[in-house]
């Protein structure tokens, strides 16, 4: 049984019995954990196999296993480091697509969206990172100043079946489809084409997260195309409870207020101003104070506590809206972030600690 085999494979290693098995060990052990759905430990056992190398006997299980694990709980840390070191010719088949694929983004977020698309071309169509290199690939045009080819590579990523192998993965491929959407909308609003942009952000799925975003990116293309009362319908979308009490769009109201003033409705431009400041300074106020609160050197040292301000046990009390934190963890090192956390404490309730 799983479960029998990790205290022998633990007590293995921590004595250094058989240190020229250190590979086979820690493996199977990885293996036995993942069996008890602790996959984070599981992980750090793997890690620790692909770093002896290409020429440990375990390194070509090892290095897809983690993959996997990867793929399955969003966290790719630690593959992202080794994807740096590990040249995608000595990976295993695999896991090849997954080298390619964090290179790339490693490239991308260095400022080299050249190389970037270099890697990210090398993903196989029928990788399930497939989508997400297409998109990070048009992004990497758009900082290159191509927007044509960017919106060409957008419009393919639009079509591609949602897939993946866990939920993780197809979540991540359709906020890539989603994405993609959005940005030829974009494209279409810089250059002026109001309709287009419109028609373009009615195409996201309305239950997209990035729905109510294209709703208010929606509401600035109709003010281009001077329509205010489309502008004014779809602010008004975003104010129902069920969209508000979700989705943090603080520059609505501001939308809002200059449109009430091209219609010269001044007592609405006042009441809509009005109101943006009762319910916004406050929260401003917050912020201000808490980052305050950890600018001294000294507090700088206990950044890694500021995340239980909030999500602790003892949570503070607090002006900002469940919208606004639904927001923040919309970014992708964030929420993975978030995720681990999670992981690691329903881990550690788990085993008892």
């Amino acid at each position: 049984m799983p479960d029998a085999r990790c205290p022998a494979s633990h007590d293995l290693l921590a004595d250094s019995t058989f240190p020229a098995y250190e590979g086979k060990i820690r493996y199977f052990y990885a293996l036995s954990l993942a069996d008890m759905g602790l996959g984070r430990s599981a992980q750090r056992q793997l890690v620790q196999v692909v770093r002896m190398g290409t020429g440990e006997p375990y390194f070509a299980l090892a290095l897809p296993r983690l993959v996997g694990i990867a793929e399955e709980t969003g966290d790719d840390g630690d593959l992202a480091r080794i994807a740096a070191k590990v040249p995608p010719e000595d990976a295993p088949p695999a896991a090849r697509d997954a080298i390619w694929w964090l290179r790339g983004v490693r490239s991308f977020e260095a400022g080299d969206p050249a190389a970037a698309r270099e890697s990210l071309a090398q993903v196989s169509e029928g990788s399930t990172l497939y989508p997400r290199a297409r998109y990070l690939s048009g992004v990497a045009l758009q900082q290159q100043s191509r927007p044509k080819s960017a919106v060409k590579v957008f419009q393919e990523v639009a079509t591609l079946p949602v897939r993946g192998s866990t939920e993780v993965a197809r979540d991540a491929n359709e906020r890539a489809r989603d994405l993609s959407l959005l940005n030829v909308a974009r494209v279409n609003y810089e250059v002026g084409n109001w309709q287009t942009a419109i028609e373009t952000y009615d195409a996201v799925p309305r239950r997209s997260v990035y729905w109510p975003e294209a709703r208010f990116e929606s509401a600035w293309a109709s003010f281009g195309a001077r329509q205010p009362n489309q502008v004014l319908g779809q602010l008004l979308t975003l104010k129902a409870p069920s969209i508000d009490q979700e989705e943090f769009v603080p520059e609505a109201p501001i939308l809002e207020a200059i449109t009430w003033y091209e219609l010269c409705n001044q007592e609405r431009v006042n009441t809509t101003i009005d109101g943006f400041d009762a319910r916004y300074r406050p929260m401003h106020a917050e912020l201000v104070a808490f980052l305050k609160s950890y600018s001294s050197d000294e507090s700088k040292a206990l950044a890694g506590e500021a995340w239980l301000h909030y999500f602790g046990p003892d949570a503070a009390e607090t002006a900002l809206p469940k919208s606004f934190f639904a927001r923040l963890l919309r970014d992708g090192e964030l929420a993975a972030t978030a995720r681990q956390l999670q992981a690691i404490d329903a881990e550690i309730a788990r085993i008892g600690i």
